[in-house]
């Protein structure tokens, strides 16, 4: 956990200084297709990149408003894990078959790799067993892989530290969202792991969506660990 804080600080701290500078474009992006998110955004993502959790299209480009399908929110996921010291590489990932759908003779090998890591911690188990990989993944269904992501990062869900703290959530949009996904949406926004007031949980995730959440909940970890 200490490899976790350690991060997380360097996170914090880059983005303080990003917060600073007047023109988002001063922050001296990696990715040249960045410049029109905020200084903020900017050096979340460039911080994720250099922790080696997220990847870029190309060595100058993120594509920060493509959709992400559910295979590499996976790879991401568990990057993410292992980055921070939260999880190990199961030693029969090639060997144990989890998903349906993902075969231990499969081609892509880091799915099925990571795929086992987010398995095996309860994060990312698939839909009646099947991973879909290729298929997009909606905003709602994020919140949920969020919630159980901060189990694993605090050893509580946002669910319940949204109830323990007993803030309120500036949700506007929450009944368009399924009823599964309804509380973790709002202890997300109360939390600020989301900032928005217009959640879209049926539109589908970006790149840029899940590196901010990612960022943000570090940032969350670091005050309840």
């Amino acid at each position: 956990m200490k490899r976790l804080m350690k991060k997380g600080a360097a996170l914090l701290a880059a983005v303080t200084i990003a917060t600073t500078i007047v023109a988002p474009q001063a922050s001296a992006a990696s990715f040249k297709d960045i410049g029109g998110y905020s200084a903020t955004t900017q050096a979340q993502i460039n911080m994720l990149a250099q922790m080696g959790i997220v990847k870029g299209t190309t060595p100058t480009t993120f594509s920060p408003a493509v959709e992400m399908s559910r295979g590499q929110v996976v790879k991401l996921l568990g990057r993410f894990l292992i980055e921070n010291g939260l999880a190990k590489v199961p030693s029969d990932w090639k060997t144990k078959q989890r998903f349906k759908d993902v075969s231990t003779g499969a081609k892509d090998q880091e799915l099925l790799m990571y795929g086992s890591v987010v398995y095996d911690k309860g994060i990312f188990v698939g839909s009646n067993g099947y991973l879909m990989t290729s298929d997009s993944l909606t905003r709602e269904n994020m919140a949920l892989l969020m919630d159980r992501t901060a189990k694993v990062l605090t050893g509580k869900s946002f669910v319940d530290m949204h109830k323990a703290e007993g803030t309120k959530h500036q949700v506007s949009d929450l009944s368009s969202a399924k009823a599964e996904a309804r509380e973790a949406i709002a202890a997300m926004n109360a939390l600020g792991v989301s900032t928005v007031s217009k959640y879209k949980p049926k539109t589908h995730l970006q790149r840029v969506h899940l590196v901010t959440f990612l960022s943000n909940a570090l940032d969350v970890a670091m005050k309840y660990r």
